[in-house]
């Protein structure tokens, strides 16, 4: 697998310092970072990252999704929900929006790594 482009999009700086640090031991790298949902599509555009790792709960304004946005404007997006709860109904219409896959908060960092490793691989 070639080097990874990774963007992360989380309102928490621990999750983003433990996701930074996977990331560094893929084959990858990380191309930037935001803490907002209204940044998320900014800086998407701009970056057009291999993958975007996103906090299930990063709406752009009240009641919507990012991922509802970023794929109706960049379709061919890699996008990788995280979740701090497995709430089944979001992540199946994060899913549905067209997310590859989910991966909880608190999931080992490893078995994280392995996580994107095989969603991507898919």
């Amino acid at each position: 697998m070639d080097a990874l482009n990774v963007m992360i999009a989380d309102d928490e700086l621990y999750v983003r310092t433990v996701l930074r640090s996977i990331v560094n031991r893929l084959p990858g790298r990380v191309v930037g970072e935001v803490e907002t949902g209204k940044d998320v599509f900014e800086i998407y555009s701009q970056l057009l990252p291999d993958l975007l790792l996103l906090d299930i709960n990063m709406p752009l304004k009240t009641g919507d999704m990012v991922i509802e946005e970023l794929i109706a404007t960049h379709p061919e997006a890699r996008i990788i929900m995280l979740t701090g709860v497995a709430d089944s109904e979001t992540v199946e219409k994060c899913i549905a929006a067209g997310a590859c896959g989910y991966i909880r908060k608190d999931t080992a960092p490893e078995e994280m790594k392995e996580m994107i490793l095989s969603i991507m691989a898919g």
